[in-house]
């Protein structure tokens, strides 16, 4: 959980990065297979044990993630206006309108992370060099990742008002209660991503054949959740 500048952590100790208002986008930036903390500040990039960077502008979103298949993720934002992806070190790509909301991921198992955009008109996953796929509705919430453990990620979304969640090529499960933050995320470490769900009124992770912990309250924002697509809906 992110608050305030405290990030909180279940059975590790509260460490301190950031200030209110600030944008958490954890990621792993130096290559070693664990998430690093940091902040995003108008164009700031705050990350633990690595110097500031400047990137984006107030404006924009920030989609961190390994464009170029390194192994680290590299600081990167989406500018709505223009469909605009700014990824440090690399060129830029324009993709997507206004009212899509970006979700980077790796889509077809190459390693890298590919720009891609959900646009909730129509259900389209636009992502950049494939073909456009069609899934979910407006009022969804799009969740993609790695719901089969084979690398790539899958396309996904959770559907508030009956807690469905959606993913391309499986059955339909039920998880969650309108309200909730959909928080997906590899909870019991077998590779692939578990339904999970984040309950604000009490602090409840629900997590698809798990025990429920409590942690966070309400006003906390919690980290599975890209902070592109926790912006755009709560």
């Amino acid at each position: 959980m992110f608050r305030n500048g405290a990030w909180y952590t279940q059975d590790q100790t509260t460490a301190f990065l950031g200030q209110a208002g600030d944008v958490p986008v954890p990621a792993d930036y130096d290559g070693d297979g664990d998430s690093d903390r940091a902040v995003y500040r108008d164009g700031a990039w705050y990350i633990e044990g690595k110097p500031t960077v400047f990137h984006g502008t107030s404006t924009d979103i920030p989609v961190p993630g390994d464009y170029d298949g390194d192994g680290d993720a590299e600081p990167a934002v989406y500018r709505p206006s223009v469909g605009g992806w700014y990824i440090l070190g690399q060129p830029t790509v324009f993709y997507g309108l206004p009212d899509d909301i970006p979700v980077p991921g790796r889509y077809d198992g190459d390693n890298d992370t590919d720009p891609a955009v959900w646009r909730p008109s129509v259900g389209g996953w636009y992502v950049f060099g494939q073909t456009t796929q069609f899934l979910g509705l407006s009022g969804d919430i799009p969740v993609p990742g790695d719901y089969d453990a084979d690398g790539d990620t899958e396309r996904g979304v959770w559907r508030p008002g009956v807690g469905g969640w959606y993913v391309e090529g499986q059955t339909a499960a039920f998880v969650g209660l309108s309200g909730d933050r959909p928080v997906p995320g590899d909870y019991d470490g077998d590779g692939d991503a578990d339904r999970a769900v984040w309950r604000p009124s009490v602090g409840g992770w629900y997590v698809q054949n798990q025990a429920t912990v409590f942690l966070g309250i309400s006003g906390d924002i919690p980290l599975p959740l890209p902070s592109a697509i926790y912006r755009k809906f709560f």
